[in-house]
């Protein structure tokens, strides 16, 4: 069984310090916990870009843009809605979405930024709290470790 460490920066106003923490899900995999490794990587990388083009108004002004930005969105398989029953009416309001705002509200809902989906083999996906992104915390690296054995031991002496 694989699972995946994260260490990250975090903190308040006044200081900061840095974590590892584990995302809370298991893989009876290698090839699952790559998998999830790799929907983690694009996950920060696909909010950290939306971010960037909200900060600099690169899309904000281009309906086409920003429909182009949700449909790479909704494509991603680490996507995840509200839930299930949300995710029908979030599509009928992007079906129905003719201005430019709609679509900036859309790429501006906190759940998936927030959340993401990992396959751990069960009957449907996990989702999992990205703790690794807020206001004072920001990832490092990510790891996939061997969960219920140790994989680092300490020399004392």
């Amino acid at each position: 069984m694989f699972t995946i460490e994260i260490y990250y920066d975090t903190g308040d106003s006044f200081t900061s310090y840095s974590e590892i923490e584990k995302i809370g899900a298991v893989f009876p995999t290698l090839e699952m916990a790559q998998k999830a490794l790799f929907d983690i990587e694009d996950h920060f990388s696909f909010l950290s870009e939306v971010e960037n083009d909200k900060r600099y108004h690169h899309v904000l002004g281009d309906y086409d843009s920003l429909k182009s930005k949700v449909e790479d969105l909704y494509a991603k398989d680490w996507y995840i809605d509200f839930c299930d029953d949300d995710k029908e009416d979030f599509e009928e309001i992007y079906n129905n979405a003719e201005s430019k705002e709609l679509m900036y509200a859309i790429l501006n809902s906190s759940h998936w930024q927030c959340y993401l989906k990992v396959d751990c083999g069960e009957d449907e996906p996990r989702e999992i709290r990205a703790f690794w992104i807020g206001f004072f915390e920001h990832p490092r690296t990510a790891k996939i470790v061997v969960e219920g054995k140790p994989n680092e031991i300490v020399f004392k002496g």
